[in-house]
């Protein structure tokens, strides 16, 4: 019971101070680099807390742990010198656009894809991963591939996802549900509520990792490039971060945190 309590309580801290931070004033007046090479070396960066794989609060250590995070830190160690300078709060499908615009983080990492639409409104910079749109179904489930979706199936994702944009041109008879978060929507399916869950390919690795009696439903649809969100006036700041992404590529590291995170599901 006394485990049990402390979890919770340990949970609820990380949570706290992530959620804190979240909700926080701009991170800084300053450009990004500005205020690296002023000496506060701190990148915020936004990220996803609560996909296995990808980015999940670990309750024991109160840190992010997941591809996208551990990719962060790489980055920000070429950077800055350090991977303990990046600084992680949560956000979520819907709201990572705010959260650079806003100035609340200096980067989005967070299974974001790049496309014409979004750049209207954020800066990306050069691709770190390519995933792509993929559906999975229980096990039992006579779905094979997208083309048996039907107007009787219904299909759950997170709101804001260019997946669930997506359904309305490869599946549109298919009916939709949204939810906030990619972990409500996979309870959806776990729950019988929905007949096909769909996300990018590493989430719903991730989500398999943890729930068994689920598998995809034929290939990956899609190919999304994933990028990092910044704001539009921090053109030095997306240039060091594009050239941090080549050295990582480069020198194996990128290669090492795929092989780490999924690896088991290739």
């Amino acid at each position: 019971m006394m485990k049990v309590t402390m979890k919770k309580v340990l949970l609820t801290s990380a949570l706290s101070v992530l959620l804190l931070m979240s909700g926080c004033m701009k991170v800084s007046e300053k450009s990004v680099m500005e205020r690296i090479e002023s000496g506060d070396k701190k990148i915020v960066w936004a990220t996803n807390v609560t996909t296995p794989l990808v980015g999940q609060l670990n309750v024991e250590t109160g840190k992010v742990a997941g591809y996208d995070s551990d990719v962060a830190r790489a980055l920000t160690e070429v950077i800055t010198g350090s991977a303990e300078n990046a600084i992680f709060v949560e956000v979520s499908s819907q709201n990572r656009v705010a959260f650079v615009k806003n100035n609340i983080a200096d980067a989005v990492i967070s299974t974001m894809t790049i496309t014409d639409e979004r750049e209207k409104q954020v800066d990306f910079t050069d691709s770190y991963y390519i995933g792509g749109q993929a559906l999975i179904v229980p096990e039992d489930s006579d779905i094979q591939a997208i083309e048996d979706l039907t107007a009787d199936t219904i299909v759950a994702g997170a709101k804001g996802t260019t997946m669930m944009l997506n359904m309305k041109t490869i599946a549109p008879q298919a009916p939709t549900r949204e939810y906030d978060t990619e972990s409500e929507a996979f309870t959806t399916l776990i729950a019988g509520q929905a007949d096909a869950y769909t996300s990018d390919n590493v989430v719903l690795m991730g989500m398999m990792s943890k729930t068994s009696g689920f598998r995809f439903a034929g290939g990956r649809i899609t190919d999304e490039p994933y990028g990092i969100a910044l704001n539009e006036d921090e053109d030095e700041f997306r240039e060091e971060l594009n050239e941090a992404i080549a050295i990582i590529r480069e020198n194996g590291t990128l290669a090492e945190i795929e092989e780490k995170w999924f690896g088991d599901y290739y």
